[in-house]
């Protein structure tokens, strides 16, 4: 089970430099909103919420697409509020999503490289599909099966992924219909331990090993994992499997049974 407050106080200490650092996690939002658009034509959402919005990656390209809704914000951390942009109307909700009370009838719900924090996705997902209205979208962007598998395989820890086929499972039994899916492995490359160290820190995915390491077990993964993944180049990679997904509630999914 993760950690949140952990979670909140590894992201908030690095938001300054998160974007720099989170090129894999730009992508994912600039995926999410580029098939938005283009995959559900002519939708124009009245009410919509993102979750994890942290330094509004996502939000910023969402309230440009979608300037008229009425827009609901969550994060983890309060510290997130300094980075939403200025939306007439919208609404913060600080804290930790599987807790906080959700809208309803929601036309969009907008989420992107949060979901691998929470701590029963199944019931998360179907939380969300209950807060969205008849016809209304749920947009994704995760991780899938083969995320960060370097890193997981040199310290046995980490988080564990769903694979593309569990999250399709998942959205079907939550009673949404998968309308886009598409994953892609991005695999970063650095010239050092160090680096890569950074960007974890950076980016807050050393949130992800439930305990901190020790300098000695710091310098054992590092030996551990230069003399196993240093490529031809002498650079180290670190491999990102992210899927963005797109689903539609069912317009009769109060009488399914």
């Amino acid at each position: 089970m993760q950690n949140k407050q952990r979670i909140a106080t590894s992201f908030a200490r690095h938001f300054c430099e998160y974007d720099a650092h989170a090129h894999v996690q730009v992508n994912m939002a600039r995926e999410l909103t580029k098939v938005l658009p283009t995959e559900v034509p002519r939708f124009s959402p009245t009410r919509a919420m993102e979750i994890g919005v942290g330094t509004g990656l996502l939000t910023r390209e969402l309230v440009r697409l979608y300037p008229e809704a009425q827009w609901w914000f969550n994060d983890l951390t309060q510290a997130a509020m300094a980075y939403m942009p200025e939306t007439p109307g919208s609404v913060f909700l600080s804290g930790d999503a599987e807790e906080v009370e959700l809208p309803t009838e929601l036309d969009l719900i907008a989420t992107s490289a949060v979901l691998q924090w929470m701590r029963d996705l199944p019931k998360f997902v179907s939380r969300m599909a209950e807060s969205l209205a008849h016809g209304g979208m749920l947009a994704v962007g995760a991780f899938v099966r083969h995320n960060l598998y370097e890193l997981r395989q040199i310290t046995g820890a980490g988080l564990q992924y769903p694979s593309a086929q569990e999250w399709a499972d998942m959205l079907c039994s939550a009673d949404l219909q998968l309308v886009y899916a598409r994953d892609w492995e991005e695999t970063l490359h650095f010239p050092d331990m160090r680096a890569l160290l950074g960007h974890l820190h950076s980016t807050g995915v050393n949130a992800a090993i439930s305990t901190p390491l020790s300098r000695g077990e710091l310098q054992a993964l590092c030996e551990a994992y230069c003399e196993r993944f240093t490529d031809h180049s002498g650079r180290l990679p670190l491999t990102y499997h992210p899927i963005v997904l797109l689903a539609k509630a069912h317009e009769k999914r109060e009488n399914a049974v």
